[in-house]
């Protein structure tokens, strides 16, 4: 433990940043492991914490990266396709909850939940939590399969599930995929909806908390900062591309990140997870059954039917046939 102690703080920052990209997008959460790791690491005093939550950009500019395409298209469609306007305003409704309660309670979380001891019982108690939706949803018919079809009442409902995620321990990503199955939405929707959802929200937090405690902060840090940040721009650009390399059969993968599918097809498929349809001209020759694809993040099956390239899920990870 001592070793770990004594390690120059510029190498504790490239361990954080790693640890940052790997866990971001996946249903743990980020900033306990941050939490735990920095207590490893002997690194867990005031501007430890400000740097666990400023290098999260390093992160989510991996993701934006990864889908550019796909967010330059939504982005362009603002001011003339009334699809691309709702999903926005559906994204900033959601966005809403975790920044106020964010703002209002920032200082509350740091004084008492920032520590191993409040991160290890979150982590516990999300566990259980996700176990056992999981459990009660395997028979239940989601109501929303497609993320066009979200309301502004759906989004708030999934902004007040990421607003779990402020307290340390609690994944942001698995507290919005549980709370949008829990509503009804399935499990790629909710997925789904939770990626993009994370650009603002992360981008905020990042940007607010820096600024919110600036006076920690020299000109001497921004290197640390810096280093930290692009550890985990290109860690978490890792993850995903393995992630995707892991849910989707080779044959779909996107030919180049930000890929999409026709409008048609659903949710994961038109925004980067599935790129082709099984008889688009660009994949000449019949439509081929898909191997299911072991999913621990939608937390089934997922894959491709030959009718269609309609995406399903079925068997759970946490039990059932």
């Amino acid at each position: 433990m001592e070793s770990l102690y004594a390690l120059p703080l510029m190498v504790k920052a490239v361990i954080l940043g790693i640890v940052e990209g790997l866990t971001e997008f996946l249903p743990i959460s980020s900033t306990g492991h941050l939490i735990l790791t920095s207590s490893l690491l002997g690194w867990d005093d005031e501007k430890a914490s400000v740097f666990a939550i400023a290098i999260q950009t390093g992160a989510i500019l991996a993701v934006i990266w990864y889908y550019r395409e796909r967010i330059g298209k939504v982005l362009a469609g603002l001011t003339s396709d009334r699809v691309q306007q709702r999903f926005a305003l559906n994204i900033i409704i959601a966005f809403i909850p975790a920044a106020v309660l964010g703002v209002l309670f920032s200082k509350l979380i740091k004084t008492y939940l920032f520590g191993p001891v409040p991160v290890a019982i979150a982590l516990v108690v999300g566990g259980l939590i996700i176990f056992l939706v999981e459990k009660r949803q395997e028979n239940i018919k989601p109501r929303i399969t497609d993320i066009d079809s979200l309301t502004a009442v759906d989004a708030l409902k999934l902004g007040l599930a990421q607003a779990f995620a402020l307290i340390p321990g609690t994944s942001r990503s698995g507290s919005t995929i549980i709370g949008g199955m829990i509503f009804g939405l399935s499990r790629q929707v909710a997925t789904e909806f939770s990626f993009y959802l994370a650009i603002p929200t992360l981008i905020g937090a990042s940007v607010y908390d820096t600024w919110k405690s600036r006076d920690l902060l020299s000109a001497g840090d921004i290197p640390l900062f810096a280093v930290g940040t692009i550890f985990a721009f290109f860690s978490a650009l890792a993850c995903v591309h393995w992630l995707i390399r892991f849910l989707v059969p080779r044959h779909l993968r996107p030919a180049h990140p930000g890929g999409h599918l026709h409008r048609s097809a659903p949710l994961g498929q038109r925004h980067g997870l599935i790129v082709r349809h099984p008889r688009h001209p660009s994949h000449p020759g019949p439509a081929r059954p898909l191997r299911p694809c072991r999913s621990f993040l939608f937390g089934g099956w997922a894959g491709v039917l030959p009718d269609g390239g309609q995406a399903h899920s079925g068997k759970s990870l946490s039990g059932g046939a």
